[in-house]
């Protein structure tokens, strides 16, 4: 963590460059249309058959989609679950546990907020999946 907050003062010092030709074209390829598209479908889907469950309380819609869906509930287990079945829910948090506060809202949100991935590389079959793995542990 410390390294990544040293990183981003350096970044802020440094002067606006180009970005490479490979990356250019990368991000031009983007069929950015489909991509929203799928994410809107895949979170959708998510949100309709977790909602009950997730602590945090969001609609989403055609303004509103999210990166990665914001599961948060009090179950430890759910990372876990997912990885059996090589499903990558990512750590956004993932900083020494005694960095926060004991009872603070910083570490409930490390301990329990669970992004699932809903990018356009999944399709509906990977979001039961997702969502299969997810309710075998609520």
């Amino acid at each position: 963590y410390l390294d990544v907050v040293k990183n981003e003062k350096n970044n802020c010092s440094e002067p606006i460059k180009q970005m490479s030709k490979l990356t250019k074209f990368i991000l031009q390829s983007i069929d950015y249309n489909r991509a929203k598209q799928k994410r809107l479908e895949n979170s959708t889907f998510i949100h309709n058959e977790l909602k009950q469950y997730n602590e945090l309380d969001f609609d989403i819609n055609q303004d509103n989609i999210p990166m990665r869906y914001p599961f948060m509930i009090k179950n430890s287990k759910i990372k876990e679950n997912c990885l059996k079945d090589n499903i990558y829910v990512a750590t956004y948090w993932g900083i020494d546990e005694n960095f926060f506060p004991k009872n603070s809202t910083a570490k409930y949100f490390q301990k329990y907020i669970f992004p699932i991935p809903i990018d356009q590389r999944y399709d509906l079959n990977d979001m039961e999946r997702i969502v299969r793995r997810i309710k075998e542990v609520i």
